[in-house]
């Protein structure tokens, strides 16, 4: 599959009854949407339908996006650390309502006594950034990171609002993860041996040395770029107030950030991107990225009990990181499908999205390294895509309920 235009390569397979997909991926690059690369994928009752992908992995040497490239998943790698949380508790390890200070003595001074488990996965437990300065050191080392955790004080009251905890995440549940894992593992090495070993996933917290070629470089986006995604959803001026304001939670974030980088093409460096940061510096393939959603979904993985806790908000608030009203579970967010029923999976910066639609038997990833001004359904590419998905699926059903026999 090959676009008609000599700048663009777009490649990959697509099953008849997904076209409509094809169809919006196609016009995404078309209509200037993607500007630099792009992947979707979807599984649908259990198989793979949809692994496309397109443009360049580095347009500034004209690096074609290929079937074994990688890109950063940023924040929707804290669906591998829910998913992993998920297995350590379905198999009776730990529980959301464990107190922190259980697995982690340390952790519990500075306001910190109450928090649980499920706070920490839901984005209550207030602790949204550092409370000093955050040196390369800390990124590194797993045990000067504990001590700088340990030290920290909650923003608010843990449990009674929700402000997202975009890097804290990570490392707060990896230490909690290498405590109440039998095996000691940290969040990356229980994803290898339970998850991406299994099933082949090219999935990664932490980039391999060997795998630096096959990754996309990071292009930010334009400010003619924002206005133009700004009029497709005029919401943007909001989240974007939240993202810059001086006195909010995300100028804050980025600032404990500030020894790697100014922005988010600092995951461009190797040696960033090969650090184990479980909230967001996943890498991978968006065939993998669904699969492993799917996979997730099976009975051998969770229980159906716990499934259809994921799968129904336990927290819907104003979320005073962000901007806006967020609905999460235990470490995933949950979105509305287009169908208007609750799915689950996670965004990340730039426009990166994973769900999964359990009721349907489908899910889907968006991996994209043009970076985007929008965030989760904000974004009009991968809106589009997914608005597509949901299309297939209706003409899917129509076409089974002609084949029904009249009795």
């Amino acid at each position: 599959m090959s676009s008609g235009k000599t700048t663009i390569n777009l490649e990959g397979i697509c099953d008849p009854r997904f076209r409509k997909v094809e169809s919006a991926f196609r016009r995404n690059f078309a209509d200037e949407w993607e500007n630099e690369g792009a992947a979707f994928a979807v599984y649908y009752k259990g198989e793979l339908v949809v692994d496309l992908y397109g443009g360049y992995a580095d347009s500034s040497c004209q690096r074609f996006w290929r079937y074994d490239t990688m890109s950063t998943l940023f924040s929707a790698t804290k669906a591998l650390c829910a998913m992993c949380f998920a297995k350590l508790i379905d198999e009776g390890d730990a529980d959301y309502d464990d107190l922190v200070s259980k697995w982690w003595p340390e952790f519990g001074v500075n306001g910190k006594e109450t928090i649980t488990i499920g706070m920490v996965l839901t984005h209550t437990a207030g602790l949204v950034h550092f409370d000093e300065e955050l040196k390369l050191e800390h990124l590194s080392s797993p045990t000067k990171m504990a001590k700088l955790i340990e030290s920290m004080r909650p923003v608010h009251t843990p449990g009674v609002c929700s402000a997202y905890q975009a890097i804290t995440f990570g490392w707060i549940l990896d230490q909690i993860m290498m405590r109440a894992d039998p095996q000691k593992r940290t969040i990356s090495q229980y994803f290898i041996d339970e998850f991406s070993s299994k099933y082949d996933l090219d999935l990664h917290i932490g980039l391999a040395k060997e795998d630096v070629y096959r990754v996309t470089r990071l292009k930010n986006f334009s400010i003619l770029d924002s206005v133009k995604e700004t009029c497709f959803d005029l919401r943007l001026p909001v989240i974007g107030f939240y993202y810059f304001n001086p006195c909010g939670y995300f100028y804050k974030i980025r600032k404990d950030l500030r020894c790697a980088g100014k922005d988010f093409t600092m995951f461009n460096n190797p040696e960033l991107a090969m650090l184990e940061m479980p909230a967001v510096n996943g890498v991978g393939t968006a065939r993998s990225l669904a699969r492993a959603l799917h996979v997730f979904c099976e009975p051998e993985f969770v229980s159906q009990k716990l499934l259809n806790r994921i799968t129904h908000p336990e927290v819907t608030q104003f979320d005073h990181t962000i901007g806006e009203t967020l609905s999460k579970s235990c470490g995933f967010m949950n979105t509305k499908s287009p169908e208007g029923k609750w799915i689950f999976g996670h965004m990340g910066v730039g426009g990166q999205n994973v769900k999964v639609d359990v009721g349907n038997g489908v899910s889907f990833a968006y991996l994209t390294n043009g970076m985007k001004a929008a965030v989760g359904d904000h974004v009009r590419s991968f809106r589009r895509l997914q608005n597509s998905v949901y299309r297939a699926l209706d003409e899917i059903r129509a076409g089974e309920e002609k084949k029904i026999p009249i009795s």
